[in-house]
Order: C-alpha cells, then structure tokens, then sequence
C-alpha cells in the first residue's frame, strides 16, 4: 500500500497536528457550550460469563447498567457524531455517554446487541479486520456486522491484526517501525471503509500501547485516537489519546459505574507522555496542573501500584504525583481524581509500560 503521508521527523509531526487542532478549536468556538459538553465513553469487550474475567462483562452486569443510564436519563450518544460535530450534551449537570466494544467477540452480536436495540442505543465496536471471519465462533463475521450497522452501529479500526504497536521487531529501526505500524492502520481502515461504506477515522489501540511518535503520526494522518485509560473529555478540548473507562471485571462493577459515567474532564491534562519506562525509572514521575479556577486542590487524591500514591506541590495549582513503590513489569496505571462543587468527579489516568530488567517486553497472561 502507497502511503501518501509519511513523517520521520517528530518536529513535522507536531506542526502537522497543530494545523489540525486549529481546525478543531475553531469547530469547537462554534458548537460547544462550556461545563454541558462532556463526553464519557465505556468500552467493553465480552458480555460473557464464560469468558476471561479481565475483559468480560456478563450480561446481567451489561443489561443493568443500559438500565442505570436509562433511568438516570443519560443521553446516549453515536461516538463519531458527537466527535465530528463537538456536539453539546443535553445539561451541564451530566455528560453524554457513548459506548464502544473492542475486539468484535461474538457476545456483542449474541447477547449485548439484543439488549442494546430494547433501548434504541447506538454503539460502536473497534474491529481487527484480521479476525472477522464467516468461520469463526469466536468473533464476529461481516454480515453479522453489516446487521448491526444498519440498526445504528459504527465499525471502527482496531488495527488489522491487534498486535502490539509499541514493539518492534529485530533489526527494525524507528523508520520501519512507523511504516509498519502505519501500514497496519491504513489496511484495517481500507478494509473498514469496503465493507461499510464509511470513512470515518476511528482508531483503538490495541491494549491501551502507545509511544508519541505513533500518536503523532496517527494524528495527522487525521484519526481520533482512543485508549484504554479512564477519565472523561471535554468535546471543545478533545485530547490527543481519548480516554475509555474500562467495564470488564471487577471494574464494571454497578456501585461504582454511576460514579465513572458522571466525571467530569480533568483540566489541561491533553498532553502526550512517553509512558514507556526502563528499570531506573521505576517511579515515575506525573505532573499536574491546573488553570486559574476555584478547585478543591485539597481534595485532590492518586491512586496506583501500592495504593495512594505522593503528591508533591511544585507551585501554587501544580504538582508531582509518584509511586510509593517500584513498578513492575508490565502495564500499570496511575488515577488520579478531584470532586468539584457539586460532589461530581475530575478524573484523569495514565498508563505506565515497564520493560522487564533485560529491556524485553513483558509476556501478555
């Protein structure tokens, strides 16, 4: 495949996506309505008892919380209209939820779209092209998807073969690494465009993985990048790797799902931290600043691996948060949350990614 747009050099890729935040922020001066256009995205992957528990919600959970937002008079929200439009939500009081699937398991199909249709939501589901298959029990085939589509659903790009993108392969230099990487992106996304008929740019990393260079490159090749970290955005400031709240396991627990999809975006947190780490920089350091406002800076609390972790104040609104221990191996987080006036919840998180003491990467479980 012919790549018509191809950076190296990270100075370019910068500049490229500054032009397309300008577009954005202009958009953005005319569509959004301050506090009233947040956005909350939930990202799910089995809606399965039967399945690994760590990516699986099951479908009692699944059917209880479409039945919360129901009755909670959430608004409901198709990701890519609102993201296209910056779209303000319907009160400043709560945010718009939209809800995402990776990975186009089966279940979506069997279980979670029949329940998804009882309450007219629309959805979208982030699919590795390499895994469709007419063939297959596991995952979803394309006429399976055309279905869906056609009630109300987006089909997204999860990369062709949900690989890991941060890794390269032996001998490969940063150039062939980005090629590759970008190839992997532009296949899944022609293949996406065929068999749908759409065009819009719609990207989940696989596993949550990023370096910067990738998200440069990704951005101006103008395609809206989403995580596997939690927290909500604002549609007017969207930042450059959008944040999900997971719902599998333990963590789409109902208690607490009220909680996450009623955040609020963290203030002038957009920027892109290399969250790559090498063993001597096994605490690492997050800063955190605020803009001029009345914050509860005193309630402001972190959590990750060993629990809370060290607020340091660097200047009057600004801090440094580390871990009271050493990271291991592996993807890890840091969460950080502030309650605003109201008792609602700033919520911001960041992935970690340490290497093993050799410089290999981790085994997935």
């Amino acid at each position: 495949m012919k790549l018509t747009l191809f950076y190296t050099d990270q100075r370019r890729l910068e500049m490229a996506w500054l032009k397309t935040s300008l577009v954005y922020f202009l958009a953005a001066l005319l569509f959004s309505v301050p506090a009233a256009n947040a956005l909350v995205i939930i990202q799910y992957h089995h809606i399965d008892s039967d399945t690994p528990e760590i990516t699986s919600t099951s479908p009692e959970v699944f059917a209880a919380h479409l039945e919360f937002l129901k009755a909670n008079d959430y608004q409901i929200v198709s990701l890519g209209e609102a993201l296209q439009q910056h779209s303000p939500t319907s009160s400043a009081t709560k945010p718009s939820v939209a809800i995402t699937f990776d990975d186009a398991f089966s279940s979506i199909y069997t279980t979670a779209f029949p329940l998804l249709q009882q309450y007219h939501y629309p959805f979208t589901i982030f699919v590795a092209t390499d895994f469709i298959s007419d063939n297959s029990k596991q995952y979803l085939s394309w006429q399976q998807l055309s279905e869906m589509t056609d009630a109300g659903a987006t089909i997204a790009n999860h990369t062709r073969s949900h690989l890991h993108m941060v890794r390269r392969h032996a001998s490969e230099d940063d150039v062939a690494w980005l090629q590759r990487q970008t190839r992997e992106v532009l296949q899944a996304q022609s293949i996406i465009e065929t068999q749908t008929g759409t065009s819009f740019r719609m990207l989940a990393l696989p596993y949550g993985e990023y370096e910067p260079s990738l998200i440069y490159q990704l951005k101006a090749l103008s395609f809206y990048i989403f995580g596997q970290h939690s927290g909500a955005i604002s549609l007017s400031d969207l930042p450059m790797i959008i944040p999900r709240f997971p719902m599998g396991g333990r963590y789409s627990d109902l208690a607490t799902f009220g909680t996450k999809i009623s955040t609020r975006a963290f203030p002038d947190q957009g920027k892109v931290i290399n969250p790559i780490l090498i063993h001597n920089q096994s605490r690492p350091l997050l800063g955190l600043s605020f803009p001029e406002g009345n914050w509860r800076l005193t309630d402001l609390a972190c959590y990750g691996p060993g629990g809370r972790l060290i607020l340091e104040k660097t200047s009057t609104a600004s801090f440094a948060v580390r871990s009271k221990v050493d990271l291991t191996a592996g993807r890890s987080r840091y969460n950080c949350t502030m309650p605003d006036q109201q008792g609602r919840f700033f919520w911001y998180s960041q992935i970690w990614m340490m290497k093993e003491i050799d410089g290999s990467w981790y085994p997935e479980p």
